[in-house]
């Protein structure tokens, strides 16, 4: 069948208060579609990150909740799961709640067979990563920032890595000294002008 584990239901099963004891308490979003993507079941975190009761969320389309941007990649992972091509896939999206506030999630999602191997759900394990989005956006804006300051500083500047190769050097560098940028970055400063 399927690249990938999938998994199968069969032997000793616990029930459904167990289950949903354990989900509940599991401290990430936990949901479980059919075929066509509709909530079969979310723990109380999914719920929670979405805005909403779990019971108001069952039989409703997930897609409902991605961002615009993120749904064809999620079709196809979809598609391709309950297609038997992948077993389980491993994203980073962005949701969107019922109030409209977008979030960030990091979702590993799981195909659930039966004894026949046919697909018969997908159980998605999400954990909310807004913050680390956030920091990882405001880390690249402040090095935009700070590279825009280098770039335009009437001073020499360059940047070399732990190794001593040259990672940045500013235009004023280059107008004093001739050099084109190409001959500089990758290069070795303390071997090539020391």
């Amino acid at each position: 069948a399927g690249h990938g584990r999938v998994l199968r239901t069969h032997g000793a099963r616990l029930g459904r208060a167990q289950l949903k004891l354990i989900f509940d308490y599991a401290g990430l979003g936990i949901r479980v579609t059919d075929a066509e993507g509709r909530y079969q079941f979310v723990n109380d975190r999914w719920a929670e990150m979405l805005g909403s009761a779990p019971d108001e969320l069952i039989g409703q389309n997930e897609i409902v909740f991605l961002h615009p941007q993120d749904l064809h990649y999620n079709r196809e992972q979809h598609r391709a799961l309950v297609a038997g091509e992948i077993g389980h896939y491993h994203l980073e999206n962005r949701y969107v709640n019922i109030f409209g506030k977008s979030f960030w999630g990091e979702i590993t999602v799981t195909a659930t067979a039966n004894e026949q191997g046919q697909i018969e759900a997908a159980i998605g394990f999400i954990i909310d990563i807004t913050k680390r989005k956030q920091a990882e956006l405001a880390l690249r804006e402040t090095e935009r920032r700070f590279r825009e300051i280098l770039e335009n500083i009437q001073l020499l500047a360059i940047m070399l890595d732990a190794e001593g190769n040259i990672t940045f050097c500013n235009e004023h560098l280059l107008s004093v000294t001739g050099w084109q940028r190409d001959e500089l970055l990758g290069r070795n400063w303390f071997t090539r002008f020391l």
